[in-house]
């Protein structure tokens, strides 16, 4: 198994070529673009790609937004052939499993075999549980849209906009499509981006408020305290007393 975190360069072209491994990507920023039996696709923030052993792919970087991504390589005999090539992290939770794996792979701390090999298997089996219940493309593009403004205010306006349609009507459809309206989905992709930086990096309290778009760390608190029932301090409290185990 091999994990690592990778910034692309700007131009950057690979032609065909296939693995005798499975590699998985997700991405973190930018945009991949990749080509698989002659179909072109392309991933964004948040978006995770698999290649199962074997599949013949070509890469490619747009030069105006190069992207950044985990990168793992791995080896399991039990891995499903029928996956999709790609999936949405709508909840956050597959970033989570790399970013431990990823962390765990290049700390200091003795190597565990077993903890890697737990965290693929949770990175595994979120990629399957996102792939049997895909997103609906008004929601796809909704959290496209949110996670790429996430540091800036976001208005309803913008977001029926951006997937042209009366703001109205939008919130509707997209109550029935998620069982909330568009702003609480808002507050809650900006709650699960803190709670992964808060978890994933030493980065201040006030900072990654204003990072995922809170006007101050009390208003993050308050969200926290209300989606996961937690406040930014005792998250990261838990964070310190797991590290010191």
């Amino acid at each position: 198994m091999l994990c690592w975190y990778w910034k692309s360069p700007a131009a950057r072209i690979t032609e065909h070529h296939c693995h005798w491994h499975s590699e998985l990507l997700l991405l973190t920023r930018g945009t991949y673009e990749y080509e698989v039996k002659k179909s072109k696709y392309a991933a964004h923030t948040g978006d995770c790609v698999l290649y199962t052993p074997r599949l013949a792919h070509s890469e490619e970087n747009p030069p105006e937004d190069p992207p950044e991504f985990y990168h793992i390589k791995f080896v399991w005999s039990h891995i499903p052939r029928k996956l999709p090539l790609q999936v949405h992290d709508r909840d956050g939770r597959l970033k989570l499993f790399v970013s431990w794996l990823h962390d765990r792979y290049w700390s200091d701390m003795q190597f565990s075999y077993e903890y890697c090999c737990g965290c693929l298997a949770a990175i595994l089996g979120e990629f399957m549980r996102l792939s049997t219940n895909p997103e609906p493309n008004l929601v796809k593009a909704t959290h496209a849209f949110v996670l790429k403004h996430i540091s800036q205010p976001i208005t309803l306006s913008q977001m029926a906009e951006n997937v042209h349609l009366n703001k109205y009507y939008f919130v509707r459809l997209y109550k029935s499509l998620t069982g909330i309206s568009p702003m609480q989905e808002v507050r809650r992709i900006r709650v699960a981006h803190a709670r992964n930086l808060i978890m994933t990096s030493s980065m201040p309290l006030k900072a990654i408020a204003a990072e995922v778009g809170f006007s101050s760390e009390s208003a993050l608190s308050h969200a926290m305290r209300k989606y996961d029932h937690i406040n930014p301090m005792q998250l990261r409290s838990k964070k310190t007393r797991k590290g010191e185990k």
